[in-house]
């Protein structure tokens, strides 16, 4: 997805990525992991809330709807 950024929601409140830093709290973020039986997204947008980001989505379908969404 352009402009995307990986974050590791297992890894996120250890080593919070350089990337991020300089994205204000107030940026829209979209997270999103594989598909809509993924929970990592829904880890990571509650980690960045409680990191202080206020303007947190979730695209549920994730890469792979992205990738349908694409194609149609």
């Amino acid at each position: 997805i352009p402009g995307a950024i990986n974050i590791y929601a297992e890894t996120f409140k250890d080593e919070e990525p350089g990337e991020i830093k300089d994205i204000s709290y107030e940026t829209m973020l979209i997270i999103y992991c594989d598909g809509d039986e993924c929970a990592l997204s829904q880890r990571l947008a509650d980690e960045l809330k409680s990191s202080g980001y206020e303007n947190i989505r979730i695209l549920y379908a994730g890469w792979k709807g992205w990738k349908e969404s694409e194609t149609e």
